[in-house]
């Protein structure tokens, strides 16, 4: 009779450690399952393994079950990936990264009502809603502030712009192009080419045509290689800008000695060694063996404050980040705006004597 009665109080409490345990796994893949959509081939290969890297290196404790899928910088692949994490998967949100295809799975995620963490994301028409939230700089932001420092510091009067064809491009041009003609400038010609080419010389002979006294340059860090170096090789001798892709060191030694004297805006993550990024970049040599980028550091922020709104509000993981406030981070001090948005400033700088150095 008492053995009976010890069995069936072992069985009790292995049903009830099941229970336990099988609840914690239900909790796990419903509220910590996240799809993450990187380029991690393709041209924007560099920006998503460093992306990647840096979130991996804030979750080495796997307190978030992250789901990586590669886009390829292509928005069909990225769909087919967002639905394969949505339907196979089953994620309860996801991460997307890149402006080209940020802007195919955005509309899709949003009909299905999922969260949407968008990163890496610059278009300003890839607005945020009620299920999206941006952690980065947008093109509103960065391109006016390039525009101006050629106004009002270089004195530029003729402008050319030579972009990449796709969102992000397009959106840097348009944007820098209205920026700069408000300020009294000329932009006599504007050059794009495909995420894909390899060679821009028929664009940069027509730029060199219009004589301009500056060109601004927006592309990903294979573009930038080449473009410098045919400008330098064709004669262009406009003064060259770009946006913050060119100031990571990594991106530099890609371009090489053609990025001396080249304009660009600049977060203070690559200029200041705060304890914080000095830490980091300890931590991510001893996993990587490479320098980490700031994109690294995005994404380790980005884990950062996903951990902290999953302690305050793990059944609404978008409305906690939308209340993000004064966080320290590898970026800056990081607080979401009112239209859910978190972003870090930038500022003017230049490549001198192969250093990057801020300018006034």
């Amino acid at each position: 009779m008492i053995k009976n009665k010890f069995i069936g109080l072992i069985a009790v409490v292995v049903v009830i450690l099941l229970v336990v345990i099988g609840f914690q796994f239900f909790n796990r893949d419903n509220l910590n399952k996240v799809g993450v959509i990187l380029s991690l081939t393709g041209p924007a290969s560099f920006f998503g393994q460093e992306m990647k890297n840096g979130m991996e290196l804030a979750n080495k404790d796997a307190k978030i079950d992250f789901l990586y899928e590669d886009s390829a910088g292509d928005v069909k692949t990225g769909i087919s990936a967002y639905r394969k994490l949505k339907d196979v998967n089953n994620i309860k949100s996801v991460i997307v990264a890149i402006s080209s295809v940020a802007g195919g799975v955005i509309p899709v995620a949003e009909q299905d009502k999922l969260p949407i963490i968008q990163t890496l994301v610059s278009a300003q028409k890839i607005s945020n809603s009620q299920y999206s939230f941006r952690f980065f700089t947008s093109a509103e932001q960065e391109a006016p502030i390039m525009a101006k420092y050629a106004n009002d510091s270089l004195k530029l009067k003729n402008v050319a712009i030579l972009n990449v064809s796709d969102d992000y491009g397009k959106t840097y041009a348009n944007v820098f192009k209205d920026s700069f003609e408000k300020l009294g400038g000329n932009v006599s010609v504007v050059e794009s080419f495909d995420k894909k080419d390899q060679d821009v010389k028929t664009q940069l002979l027509k730029i060199k045509a219009a004589n301009p006294d500056g060109v601004y340059v927006v592309g990903l860090d294979p573009h930038l290689a080449v473009i410098f170096k045919q400008a330098n090789e064709l004669g262009l001798k406009a003064i060259m800008m770009t946006n913050w892709v060119m100031a990571s060191p990594a991106v530099q030694k890609k371009v090489g000695s053609y990025s001396e004297g080249v304009y660009m805006t600049t977060p203070m993550y690559y200029i200041e060694d705060s304890v914080l990024v000095s830490e980091f970049t300890k931590n991510y040599k001893q996993l990587y063996n490479s320098e980490p980028s700031a994109y690294a550091a995005i994404g380790y922020d980005l884990v950062m404050i996903m951990k902290k709104a999953q302690l305050e509000n793990n059944n609404n993981l978008l409305a906690s980040l939308k209340n993000v406030k004064n966080v320290d981070g590898l970026m800056g001090t990081l607080s979401a705006d009112d239209e859910g948005e978190i972003t870090f400033p930038l500022y003017p700088a230049k490549i001198q004597d192969g250093k990057l150095i801020l300018v006034k």
